[in-house]
């Protein structure tokens, strides 16, 4: 009893620090590719369940005034809405259909599974991006919704081709060497500078031919595999892409809900680890010792066991805790596995 009290203290020691404020034109053959853009949440509703208010959120019909509230619209409704917008704002000739089968590359909930029960979840107001994170959290302790991932509005058309490639890695002046190493590209400083505003570690390529022409899909493909191949301190690898405009005859489009990465100790799905996960797990191993209903589903409780000895409990909150106080308060950078070596 006074180890579970000692490590009780040391998780409120940590939820206290967590508390604290956290510190061209187009020459090359086109290729079949997707433009994105995240419009809201999709979530799951449990039959004959009453939503009136997710936790201080209310849900209503439609947005009121100008205070911030939740609206919830059946999956496949929405998708139609989305086209009849689409074909609304479009010139009367361009005939924008839905299309029959996904393309691209990302993970997607199958259609399957996107029954009557999945609803396509929008806020009102400003600043959504933190309050869609503020209602995912809050929707992990709803057993009557389940979060089932971004909802994201997909275009496919054979008219994009690449404008430029974005490399996702460490500033040092060793690494724009290596990211800049190969003559079919020139380093953008332009948008590399804008892109940094809001993403530190970028570089941004472009084509290293006179009048900046698009880049080859094959090329692409080809530097990214030879740059992953030459170090691990790349994170990813991504393109942008150019599109003769908004919708032409020959887009097609389609609302995908893409779930969340799963990530070790992201119990609530947000795609972050905070002081709310290590949160969750303690209420689960309350719940546990006092002989109540788990907290969290199988499958929160194994993304829950960062230290992988097949229980969630009080170290595992303290793991996370100490993953989120290094990382997003202190600004130091560890791994999982430095996290748990420290901790033995």
């Amino acid at each position: 009893m006074k180890k579970i009290m000692s490590m009780l203290m040391s998780c409120a020691v940590l939820l206290s620090m967590a508390a604290l404020p956290a510190a061209a034109e187009e020459t090359a053959q086109p290729v079949r590719v997707n433009g994105t853009m995240e419009c809201g949440i999709a979530v799951r509703i449990e039959k004959d369940a009453d939503i009136r208010q997710i936790g201080t959120y209310p849900v209503t019909e439609a947005p009121e005034g100008s205070g911030v509230s939740v609206q919830l619209t059946p999956f496949a409704e929405e998708k139609q809405q989305m086209l009849d917008e689409i074909h609304a704002l479009s010139d009367a000739n361009k005939s924008v259909t839905a299309y029959e089968a996904y393309c691209g590359t990302a993970a997607v909930l199958p259609q399957d599974q996107i029954t009557d029960q999945v609803y396509y979840l929008s806020v009102s107001g400003t600043d959504t991006e933190r309050h869609y994170r503020r209602l995912i959290n809050i929707i992990a302790e709803m057993p009557e919704i389940t979060y089932l991932g971004k909802a994201v509005r997909v275009t496919q058309c054979d008219h994009y081709s690449l404008a430029g490639i974005q490399v996702y890695a460490p500033v040092s002046a060793d690494m724009q060497a290596l990211v800049t190493a190969d003559t079919r590209f020139a380093l953008d400083t332009l948008r590399t500078e804008i892109l940094r505003k809001s993403t530190p570690d970028v570089y941004v390529l472009k084509s290293a031919k006179e009048g900046a022409p698009a880049i080859p899909y094959a090329d692409y493909l080809d530097y990214r595999a030879k740059l992953e191949a030459q170090t691990d301190a790349v994170t990813d690898v991504t393109f942008s892409i150019l599109h003769a405009a908004n919708y032409c005859s020959g887009c097609q489009v389609g609302l995908e809900i893409y779930p969340p990465k799963e990530m070790a100790g992201d119990v609530t799905g947000d795609e972050a680890v905070d002081s709310i996960d290590a949160q969750m797990v303690l209420k689960c191993y309350v719940a546990e010792v006092s002989n109540k209903p788990a907290a969290l589903t199988a499958a929160q409780q194994k993304i829950a066991d960062v230290n992988a000895d097949g229980v969630t409990d009080l170290y595992d909150a303290q793991f996370i805790l100490r993953y989120y106080v290094s990382n997003t308060l202190a600004g130091r950078k560890l791994t999982w596995e430095q996290i748990l070596a420290a901790g033995k």
